[in-house]
């Protein structure tokens, strides 16, 4: 008896010895923002200025550690340097944290295949694909704002992966709407939940809607020469990021009789019946379609359709939308598609 208890005594000393297990660390966010080649103003303007303003929400709104934010943009954006700080975060991201690339840039769309235009040679979306097979996150998103984003879907599409882009599949329109996306994230009009989050689907649908509201607003008017013709418009916020993306330098230019003091009022977007009439003379056509896709089936959805606009409701798994409506930026868990 007395060897049995000295024996369970060695046994329990040897136990308390042992170091406890650690605890697996929290998932973390992770991001990697890329900003193309800008070539002349105001595009050089447009990419330093949403750079900046999205690694800010990150840091400060979303709470991912500065240290978790690598920034490639200018002479330091080359595809091999993309390429390369893929690899490094594909040794840091596991399965439970989050991963968040963002672009902006021009794009390609036009030769063998879609590419961002990058100092040296352009990184083309098989490229960019190829290089993101190696991190295993289940929560991955992918903000392409660059001019080709839309033929970038096809090959970036892939389950546990939320694609929004700026464009549809085709359109080359340089595309504004970054400006919006992020507008919607700093004043928190993209649909704050509990405490003050927002959903990459709520951020998805208000940007599309105010991108082509404000789009629709502009009437171009014809002057006596090319350079005479002007861009008129009323709202505040309208003629006000008018301004900011197009500054007196820029060939848009604004017409006088802009009404600087009315509200932002909605607008038609579509002719009734399809029938462009003399009162949609001159009217700016909306030539960029952002879209969504998080079921990895390669082809997105808009919330412009034939209809007009109808935002994308994500109310089942596997329904567009879905894994979107469940996801915030900073915030890693995410749910089953």
């Amino acid at each position: 008896m007395i060897a049995r208890l000295l024996t369970l005594l060695c046994l329990g000393l040897l136990a308390a010895a042992r170091p406890a297990a650690s605890a697996p660390p929290p998932p973390q966010t992770y991001a990697l923002l890329v900003g193309g080649l800008a070539g002349k103003a105001p595009y050089d303007h447009w990419y330093e200025d949403w750079l900046g303003r999205f690694q800010t929400h990150l840091t400060r709104a979303a709470g991912v550690p500065p240290g978790n934010i690598t920034v490639l943009s200018g002479t330091g954006a080359r595809a091999d340097a993309v390429t390369a700080a893929l690899g490094g975060f594909a040794q840091r991201v596991k399965p439970q944290d989050q991963f968040i690339l963002f672009l902006v840039g021009h794009g390609e769309i036009g030769g063998p295949a879609p590419a961002l235009v990058l100092p040296g040679p352009d990184l083309t979306a098989s490229q960019l694909a190829a290089a993101l097979k190696a991190i295993t996150s289940h929560n991955q998103v992918i903000l392409n704002f660059s001019a080709s984003s839309g033929d970038f879907l096809a090959a970036l599409a892939a389950s546990n992966r939320i694609n929004i882009t700026a464009t549809s599949p085709t359109e080359s329109e340089e595309p504004v709407f970054a400006e919006f996306f992020l507008r919607g994230l700093e004043s928190k009009r993209a649909g704050a939940g509990q405490e003050g989050s927002i959903t990459l689907l709520n951020a998805y649908n208000w940007a599309a809607r105010e991108t082509a509201l404000w789009i629709a607003r502009w009437t171009q008017i014809d002057g006596k020469t090319l350079r005479d013709k002007t861009w008129k418009a009323s709202g505040r916020e309208t003629i006000e990021i008018f301004e900011k993306l197009y500054p007196s330098l820029s060939s848009r230019k604004l017409d006088p009789s802009s009404n600087r003091k009315a509200e932002d009022a909605a607008v038609e977007l579509l002719p009734p019946n399809g029938e462009v009439t003399k009162e949609w003379s001159g009217r700016r056509v909306i030539d960029e379609h952002p879209m969504i896709e998080d079921c990895g089936k390669e082809v997105g959805v808009t919330v412009l359709g034939e209809k007009g606009l109808q935002p994308i409701a994500g109310e089942k798994p596997k329904d567009p939308g879905y894994l979107a409506a469940h996801t915030i930026l900073g915030k890693p868990a995410s749910p089953d598609p």
